[in-house]
């Protein structure tokens, strides 16, 4: 067996060698298998100096030797840390040697230097279940990597994360890599975390950085959806509103999947607030109509949705509660740009018979009367498509306005070169106009 320096510095030339070339170096791995025969500190100091290749195969021979060497590879772990070289690999690896019930050092390492060394250390904390207070202060950090790290652990939910942990740890590691998930990450952070949400919409008041706008826009959902006291709700509805609505692309899966519906409704409950609430005072601001094209996709998304779940209720009832919030939503705005939208969506809907999505619509457009008579009249004159146009002279027959009637009769009249389906449903649209 060779000595333990000569191990080392024939390590260290094979580390630097990876790193210039990029192929992984299995003589590495001998090397390392050699010194952890070694045990002790010195032997899991040098090992734990390979921590600083980056791809899997390594990593995982690495980290596999350091948790063999017990609670010598976890002190090396910690002081590999310190560098910020090895600090990121170092701060993954430390979640298995179970739970670290003394987190002193890790907390003084968010006073390092070095940025890399500041996030280790924050998500390291977070896999051990820390508090709020033990990062909150660093959403003020000169480094946007650790502010998304600070963001990404104050809206973790810590049961998910520690059934996550513990499935990766039995299936990827050795069974008794993880024995037991540590009873503070088993903690869900909410309750405690909901007195940081003052302090987290201070910090995204004055945010510039994309990625942590988005990871501290989550974090705050998360938190104020789930753990929100029922006095707060009112004054949190409008951001939990134009949080959703911000993410055009997710907006079906942050609410039917992610947060689901039920979670929603609880929100609005809890504070004593109708479902189309929160979502009015995200439209009604100043710049809501930037929001037009997002409601005209939740609405496709929810309608393309319900019918592919035909045989789930749950889920039906769910997108049925999510229709009818937005659907008031736009009904109470009354502008112009807020009816085209709700116009659209009952057009879409219309193409499905018995869509309580269309009754609902119709029956909204229809009570908002005179005001919505411009819209249906400018899709009865400009569209291409009849079933939008007999539609609409159907919703003008039901509006008690002198201009609706007046439509409906002209396209009634047989001296007009309408289709026969059109007059038909102008002609039975007068009928009910006069009824």
């Amino acid at each position: 067996m060779r000595e333990l320096e000569e191990l080392r510095d024939r390590l260290q030339g094979l580390v630097k060698q990876q790193q210039k070339e990029g192929v992984v170096r299995y003589e590495l791995f001998d090397i390392i298998d050699e010194l952890r025969e070694f045990n002790g500190i010195e032997a899991a100091r040098t090992i734990a100096d390979a921590l600083v290749l980056r791809d899997g195969e390594t990593a995982m021979h690495v980290g596999l030797a350091l948790y063999n060497l017990g609670a010598d590879g976890r002190a090396a772990c910690l002081e590999a840390m310190k560098d910020p070289k090895t600090a990121e690999h170092a701060g993954e690896w430390i979640r298995n040697f179970g739970n670290l019930t003394d987190t002193s050092f890790l907390k003084e390492l968010r006073s390092s230097s070095e940025p890399e060394v500041r996030r280790a250390a924050v998500l390291a904390l977070g896999r051990f279940g820390a508090k709020w207070e033990d990062f909150i202060d660093l959403l003020d950090d000169p480094e946007a990597a650790v502010r998304e790290a600070v963001a990404r652990e104050l809206g973790r939910e810590r049961k998910s994360y520690a059934r996550g942990l513990q499935w990766r740890a039995t299936r990827h590691y050795p069974s008794a890599a993880v024995n037991k998930v540590p009873d503070s990450t088993q903690r869900s952070g909410g309750c405690g975390t909901w007195r940081s949400v003052p302090l987290m919409l201070h910090a995204l008041s004055h945010e510039s950085n994309r990625i942590v706008v988005r990871e501290l826009t989550d974090a705050l959902l998360h938190l104020i959806m789930k753990f929100c006291p029922g006095d707060d709700a009112p004054a949190n509805a409008k951001f939990v509103a134009e949080a959703i609505l911000e993410y055009p692309v997710r907006t079906r899966e942050r609410l039917g999947q992610g947060f689901q519906v039920d979670e929603y409704s609880d929100f609005c409950n809890r504070g004593g607030l109708p479902l189309w609430r929160p979502f009015y005072l995200a439209l009604e601001a100043k710049e809501g109509k930037r929001h037009l094209d997002v409601i005209k996709q939740a609405f496709q998304d929810i309608e393309k949705d319900h019918f592919e779940f035909t045989h789930s209720p749950d889920i039906q009832e769910r997108d049925a509660r999510l229709s009818s919030a937005l659907i008031q939503a736009l009904a109470r705005l009354g502008e112009m740009w807020a009816i085209e939208c709700l116009l659209e969506v009952h057009l879409n809907a219309a193409r499905h018979y018995h869509c309580p999505v269309a009754a609902e619509s119709g029956c909204t457009i229809i009570g908002l009367g005179s005001p919505a008579v411009g819209p249906l009249l400018k899709i009865l004159t400009t569209s291409r498509y009849l079933p939008e146009k007999i539609e609409a002279v159907q919703l003008l027959g039901h509006i008690d306005d002198k201009n609706a009637r007046k439509a409906v009769k002209k396209v009634a009249s047989i001296w007009n070169r309408n289709p026969k389906k059109l007059k038909a449903a102008a002609r039975q649209a007068w009928q009910i106009s006069q009824g």
